[in-house]
């Protein structure tokens, strides 16, 4: 008879044993986890992008009020929409140098096009890292530039980009990858796939709403697919690229990408023509049916 109870106690105890080394072997896996990322965020390179004297002030300090009578040839005029604070003046750049920039662009993207998927993951998870590090910077001058709120500069500038530079670091490659599609009963001897190649240089045309997401978004997605980028920022928020594109190079330098990968251009009309016309081989463009 108790030989009888101990099977039955121990038959009992089995399934709670059990589920107690599963729990424990889930709980230990989680942790692994969680160390593993750390210890692969931590090898994340780090970037020091200095700021100027106007990006990094809260406010600015007896900064002179723009008026048309403050615009210079060949210059763009910027300033705060929210207080006509004049910020300074970024080049108007000639379709000459932006057919110059287009011309350092192909010959980074000879070299980034057999670039490896863990290369270009690298510099996009160096650019998230700063983004997420460095937040207050981001907004202070997207603000500043393009006279929203901070928390608006949060919403539009922070969140947005880090969802789409998290995607592509989850699913890029595998978008990415060629895919088989079916030819037909026909044509059932055959076979068919889709392959994707880098295309050489993207030109992107951006509005002034939001200067950061708005340079990111395409140079996230071009990098990506091995392509290289020159992006035409509005003449509407030229400042805030000195800053915006310091990172970018700093990014750049540190993935051990080529330099001229990604590249800017300012100017007004004549500068956006030439980009389109200039021979990039894409050409992305934000902005309404109208302006377009």
């Amino acid at each position: 008879t108790m030989s009888v109870i101990h099977f039955l106690q121990d038959a009992l105890q089995a399934p709670q044993q059990a589920a107690a080394l599963l729990g424990l072997a889930v709980a230990l896996t989680g942790l692994l986890y969680l160390l593993v990322d750390a210890l692969s965020y931590r090898r994340i390179p780090d970037l020091d992008v200095p700021l100027t004297d106007e990006e990094a002030s809260e406010q600015l300090q007896d900064a002179e009020l723009y008026t048309p009578a403050l615009q210079q040839p060949g210059k763009i005029p910027c300033y705060d929409p929210s207080s006509m604070q004049l910020l300074g003046y970024a080049k108007a750049m000639t379709p000459t140098e932006v057919r110059e920039v287009i011309a350092e662009a192909k010959e980074a993207a000879k070299v980034w096009r057999s670039s490896s998927f863990s290369q270009r993951r690298l510099l996009l998870k160096i650019l998230l890292k700063y983004i997420i590090a460095h937040q207050q910077e981001i907004c202070r001058v997207s603000a500043r530039d393009s006279g929203k709120t901070p928390l608006e500069a949060v919403l539009g500038e922070i969140i947005v980009t880090a969802e789409k530079l998290s995607w592509l670091l989850k699913e890029g490659e595998a978008a990415l990858q060629p895919s088989r599609r079916g030819a037909g009963v026909m044509a059932s001897y055959k076979s068919a796939r889709v392959e994707y190649h880098p295309v050489g240089v993207v030109g992107a045309i951006v509005p002034w709403n939001w200067p950061f997401h708005n340079i990111i978004n395409p140079i996230s997605a071009a990098v990506m697919a091995g392509n290289a980028i020159v992006v035409k920022v509005s003449e509407h928020c030229s400042w805030s690229i000195g800053y915006y594109g310091r990172i970018i190079d700093a990014a750049l330098a540190a993935a051990g990408a080529p330099p001229g990968l990604v590249c800017f251009v300012t100017g007004y009309g004549d500068a956006g023509h030439a980009l389109v016309t200039g021979g990039v081989d894409k050409v992305v463009f934000v902005g309404s049916t109208e302006v377009g």
